[in-house]
């Protein structure tokens, strides 16, 4: 075999392994992104604060880095849509009102983190919606038994007037 083709094919072998060992080290880095709910249940027409972190692989705060939020019902309709920023601690926060026509019962949050450089970072986490009403009806329950707890029976000889 003659040496120069031996030496091409050889180079161009190793220029093929350093390069796509290049590729596997010019990777994006993966954002990751928490959520955090002020509370796991809600009544509709009641205001959820949003918050969460956007880091990077090595645990960094990653600043200005684009939010988008996604909440809907279990049926899947849409009741909050937004777009928000990381500050410098990498720290976002969103607020909303759910809407009285929310489907009651489970409720997903999807948070989707993005920024130039980064592959995007997603999360998912769940929280109820109950009537508004079940609230009040499970306080004038407790009321009224401790209403009735705290009756005493008439003594005798005496009555209620």
């Amino acid at each position: 075999m003659n040496k120069p083709i031996i030496i091409t094919t050889l180079c161009a072998f190793l220029m093929l392994i350093s390069l796509s060992h290049l590729s596997i080290c010019l990777a994006a880095p993966q954002l990751s992104v928490t959520i955090l709910l002020d509370k796991q249940t809600y009544n509709l027409n009641e205001v959820v604060t949003i918050s969460g972190k956007v880091t990077d692989p090595l645990g960094n705060a990653v600043v200005d880095a684009s939010v988008s939020i996604l909440i809907s019902d279990y049926a899947g309709k849409s009741l909050h849509i937004s777009r928000v920023y990381t500050r410098i601690d990498g720290i976002y926060q969103d607020q909303f009102t759910i809407p009285s026509t929310a489907n009651v019962g489970t409720c997903t949050v999807q948070v989707t983190a993005s920024k130039v450089g980064y592959d995007n970072g997603q999360h998912q986490a769940t929280c109820t919606l109950i009537p508004e009403f079940q609230d009040t009806m499970l306080l004038l329950t407790i009321c009224l038994g401790i209403a009735l707890l705290t009756l005493k029976k008439p003594k005798r000889g005496h009555s209620f007037s």
